[in-house]
């Protein structure tokens, strides 16, 4: 059975077990000709969804499986088609943990996909700075970034971002980070959301 045999649309399966154990089989078998068979099938509306959704799973497996189609989940982003924008962005945040630098080099077309996409693609978006804040060389630009990004956050995803910037910013950066917060958390109507938000911010004050 060929991968693209395998897949749920294929299967006349509307679940994604089949897709998510396809992954697993690829990244098991280092199945490269599989991950092409998915690439090039992107482009089919009717298998576009399956091929996405098993080439980030190998991605959160492997991430070296899908690394050299990175210029191609960037491409994506562009996608008129919501779930393949989020898809791709999902993808590239875990070739940005094997591969810092195309992130590094693309952050602007990341950041305008970002900015227009849905909270998948933010969240997905986010994860990339995150990655690229560990590396020394990124540090103040990702930084930089990331507390644009915090400023202007759906508060749902406000404290969740928060918490995520705590586990790599540098002393230097906390000043930055408390004024950030304060100014909004009082944009924050759910108790539980903005409870999360202050308790980062209690340990910044500390």
């Amino acid at each position: 059975m060929s991968v693209i045999e395998a897949l749920s649309t294929s299967l006349k399966l509307k679940i994604q077990d089949p897709n998510i154990a396809l992954a697993k089989e690829i990244v098991n078998s280092s199945n490269e000709s599989g991950i092409l068979e998915l690439i090039n099938e992107l482009g089919n509306k009717k298998l576009a969804s399956d091929c996405i959704k098993v080439l980030y799973e190998i991605g959160y497996l492997q991430p070296k499986l899908i690394e050299k189609y990175a210029t191609v989940f960037l491409d994506l982003l562009a996608h008129k088609d919501n779930r393949m924008q989020w898809g791709a962005m999902t993808a590239l945040a875990e070739i940005a943990k094997v591969n810092p630098e195309f992130a590094f080099e693309n952050l602007s077309k990341i950041l305008q996909a970002s900015d227009e996409g849905s909270v998948i693609t933010k969240d997905q978006a986010f994860n990339i700075l995150i990655e690229l804040a560990k590396i020394n060389s990124y540090y103040h630009k990702a930084f930089s970034l990331l507390n644009e990004q915090l400023l202007k956050a759906p508060n749902n995803q406000f404290p969740k971002y928060v918490e995520q910037t705590f586990t790599i910013y540098k002393p230097e950066d906390k000043e930055v980070l408390i004024k950030t917060i304060e100014l909004k958390i009082v944009e924050i109507d759910v108790e539980s959301k903005r409870k999360r938000a202050d308790k980062i911010l209690q340990k910044l004050k500390k």
